[in-house]
């Protein structure tokens, strides 16, 4: 069983710790005021949230995203052609990415 680790390992464990501090943090300052969200997950230091579906329009839910931490809002396609709806932002210099599935 080979047990060495990529020479890069150390700093992608960093990366993920430190994307898990602006999460919380984030949560910390916002969480009571964002819209639900169904999950989190962090990738190459990109923080993506998923919107929980709690019965509001997609553009007054990202709307609401912008209003409280800035950034872009943006109809984007993913690789197997389905578009979804997204605020992009930088937070604690960590980027992120809270997206809604379009209904379209």
């Amino acid at each position: 069983m080979d047990t060495t680790c990529s020479p890069h390992a150390d700093q992608d464990i960093a990366r993920t710790i430190a994307a898990v501090r602006a999460l919380t943090d984030l949560l910390d300052t916002y969480g009571a005021q964002l819209p639900p969200m169904a999950r989190w997950e962090i990738e190459d230091g990109l923080v993506r949230g998923q919107f929980g579906d709690r019965g509001d329009s997609a553009v007054s839910i990202l709307r609401q995203t912008h209003r409280l931490c800035g950034g872009t809002l943006a109809v984007r396609q993913r690789p197997g052609g389905r578009r979804y709806l997204s605020a992009r932002f930088t937070w604690k210099q960590h980027r992120f990415e809270l997206w809604l599935a379009s209904t379209r």
